[in-house]
């Protein structure tokens, strides 16, 4: 059974719950198609692959056109975004189908939700891995790591914490909780529409953050780890559209 999708992160906000502030955070999931199923006899797995989004069909090669033309019905559009999700078992949907969230999730389900964190770029030992500013009159070098090893092993080690790239990272969210499926983006896009995204139509609520920026990709699975029984359930009972970015 596919238990995976993909999305776009819209925005973040907040609600009450008895006073207490709670933060959510919209995203745009689906609908996916199904561009190509794998079977055990001949690729030795069960897997289909999924597309998400659209682009123009000149803007891809030639070999993609040719694995994609029995997916989309309309010759002049492609899938932007491909990506394979392993089954256990033989499918039940073919090549073609499309496949919306409320197939997949419904609410109050706890999911995995996997992004590209936030590119911060080069940065040093102090931002990157948080160690201690060294004294100012002790040594040349304040924003340093104040001793990067021994003689021997005559190298260095990966332990040591050096400056280095920060972020764009694929990281993972762990049950993270969904409050609404929506299938009509009128009823949740304020009246100026979402900051730098505009209107939206399919889409859900998930209680919490998740990585990355607005308009990355991400991914939507079944929980890697088991739900903690403490996780409150939540009901969005009103929303409001007359906010303004």
């Amino acid at each position: 059974m596919l238990n995976t999708l993909l999305g776009t992160k819209k925005q973040m906000s907040q609600t009450f719950v008895e006073g207490t502030r709670v933060p959510i955070t919209w995203i745009k999931v689906g609908p996916c198609v199904i561009t190509q199923i794998k079977k055990e006899d001949v690729d030795g797995y069960w897997a289909v692959q999924i597309g998400y989004r659209e682009k123009r069909i000149k803007r891809i090669t030639k070999p993609l056109k040719g694995h994609l033309k029995a997916a989309y019905k309309d010759k002049e559009k492609a899938a932007r975004f491909l990506r394979e999700v392993i089954l256990t078992n033989e499918p039940k949907f073919k090549v073609g189908d499309v496949i919306n969230v409320s197939d997949i999730f419904k609410e109050g389900d706890a999911v995995a939700v996997t992004g590209i964190s936030k590119g911060k770029g080069f940065a040093g030992p102090v931002k990157r891995h948080g160690i201690k500013i060294l004294p100012r009159k002790t040594r040349k070098g304040r924003r340093v790591v104040g001793c990067i090893g021994p003689w021997h092993p005559a190298r260095v080690m990966w332990t040591v914490p050096r400056a280095g790239q920060l972020g764009y990272f694929a990281r993972t969210e762990y049950n993270k909780q969904i409050l609404k499926i929506g299938e009509d983006g009128e009823e949740v896009t304020p009246v100026s529409g979402f900051k730098r995204y505009g209107k939206v139509g399919k889409h859900c609520i998930l209680r919490g953050s998740t990585p990355g920026s607005i308009k990355r990709l991400i991914r939507l699975r079944d929980p890697i780890r088991p739900k903690p029984t403490e996780i409150e359930e939540l009901q969005i009972t009103y929303i409001s559209t007359t906010a303004k970015n």
